[in-house]
C-alpha cells in the first residue's frame, strides 16, 4: 500500500462501492461487508462504474469478507460507514477489528442515531458523522450505476480535514455544513432526514424513480405534506431557517437524482429490509417525545412495515396514497 493512506468502506453496496471507486485513485481502499456475490464479482472481475454519461470504467478494488477475510485487512486510517442504518452496530464490531488506535469514522449514513451507536461501541475513537446526497444503483454484482452527483456534507471537526481532502481529490463534491446553509452538523442531519422521509418512502410505495416525485402532481403535494409534518417535528429538537428553500429542498434533490431509483426502492424491489424505521420511524419516535403527532410519517411507516412483514410486493398510485392520507385522519 505503499504511503498512501488506507481507508477501509464498511459496506459493499452502491454507495459504498461509489465512494470506494472514487477513493481508489487517491487511497488505498478495502471494501468489509458481507455480501457474497458481490465481494466474488469485485475480486474477480474488478468493479464496474457507470457514469451519469453512461461511460464505464472498471477499478480494482480489495474486497474482504467479514469475518472470514478480517485478518488479512490493513489496519486503516479511516473506516468509511455505508450500510444500513439498522446495521450500524454491526458495523461498529467490523470497524473495532480494522481501525487503528487513532483512526476516523466517519458514517454518510441515513437516518438519525449512528454517530451514537457508534460512539457507544467506539467510545475512544474520532467518531462523526455527514450527510451524502449521492445516488447510485447495483444493476448486478460487480456493475453499479452513479445515478446523481449531490454533495456530502461533513462536520468541519479538525480530525476529518485529511478525509475530506482526499473525498475532494478523488472528484466527490464536499460541503462543509457553514457552506451548505446550516449553524451545525446536526441541523444538516435533520434536513437530510426530512428529505429522506418525503423521497424514499413514496418512491417505494409508488414503485417510481425519484423524479417521478417533482413530474406528478399528487405525489409532489404528499411530498410537501411529509416535509411540512418532518420539520414541525425537528423544530422541537434542533432550529434551524424553514423557509421556501428548505421546505422544498427535495425538489432539488429529485431533479438533480430523477433517474435514480430510491435505496427504499431498491430494497423493496429486491426484497430486503428497508430503513424505514430510522427515517420515518424517528421522525414519529421523535414527535411522541415531544408531544407532537405525525401522521403521515406514521402511515409511510406503517405501509412499508406491513410490506416488510408480509413480504407482498406495494402497488399503490399517488390518488390512493392521497386518499389513505385522507383516511388516515391527516387535516
Amino acid at each position: 500500500m505503499g504511503n498512501k493512506p488506507h481507508i477501509v468502506v464498511i459496506g459493499t453496496g452502491a454507495l459504498a462501492c461509489l465512494f470506494g471507486a472514487r477513493l481508489s485513485q487517491v487511497a488505498a481502499v478495502t471494501l468489509l461487508g458481507t455480501w457474497t456475490e458481490q465481494i466474488d464479482a469485485i475480486n474477480g472481475d474488478g468493479l464496474r462504474l457507470r457514469e451519469m454519461s453512461g461511460a464505464e470504467s472498471e477499478f480494482k478494488l480489495k474486497t474482504a469478507r467479514f469475518p472470514d477475510d478480517v485478518q488479512s485487512v490493513q489496519p486503516a486510517d479511516y473506516a468509511l460507514v455505508l450500510v444500513k442504518s439498522y446495521q450500524t452496530a454491526v458495523a461498529a464490531e467490523r470497524i473495532k477489528a480494522i481501525i487503528k488506535p487513532n483512526g476516523v469514522v466517519l458514517s454518510l449514513q441515513n437516518g438519525l442515531g449512528n454517530q451514537e451507536k457508534l460512539l457507544h461501541a467506539l467510545p475512544f475513537h474520532m467518531v462523526s458523522s455527514g450527510v451524502t446526497m449521492q445516488g447510485a444503483n447495483i444493476v448486478q454484482p460487480g456493475l453499479v450505476v452513479h445515478a446523481g452527483n449531490g454533495y456530502s456534507v461533513i462536520d468541519d471537526k479538525p480530525f476529518l480535514v485529511g478525509l475530506k481532502e482526499l473525498m475532494a481529490e478523488a472528484g466527490l463534491l464536499i460541503q462543509d455544513y457553514a457552506e451548505f446553509g446550516f449553524q451545525g452538523i446536526e441541523a444538516v442531519l435533520w434536513h437530510k432526514l426530512i428529505i429522506n422521509a418525503a423521497i424514499n418512502p413514496l418512491t417505494a410505495l409508488l414503485d417510481k424513480p425519484n423524479g417521478y416525485l417533482a413530474q406528478n402532481k399528487v405525489a409532489r403535494r404528499l411530498c410537501l405534506q411529509t416535509t411540512h409534518e418532518a420539520l414541525a417535528v425537528s423544530q422541537k429538537e434542533i432550529t434551524f431557517e424553514t423557509n421556501s428553500n428548505s421546505e422544498q429542498a427535495w425538489v432539488r434533490v429529485v431533479e438533480q437524482t430523477k433517474h435514480n431509483r430510491s435505496s427504499m426502492l431498491q430494497d423493496v424491489t429486491n426484497g430486503r429490509r428497508t430503513e424505514i424505521d430510522s427515517i420515518c420511524g424517528e421522525i414519529v419516535h421523535r414527535g411522541r417525545k415531544s408531544g407532537m403527532k405525525a401522521p403521515i410519517n406514521r402511515l409511510w411507516l406503517k405501509l412499508i412495515q406491513d410490506y416488510e412483514a408480509s413480504g407482498q410486493r406495494l402497488e399503490f398510485t399517488a390518488d390512493e396514497l392521497s386518499q389513505l392520507v385522507n383516511d388516515y385522519g391527516v387535516e
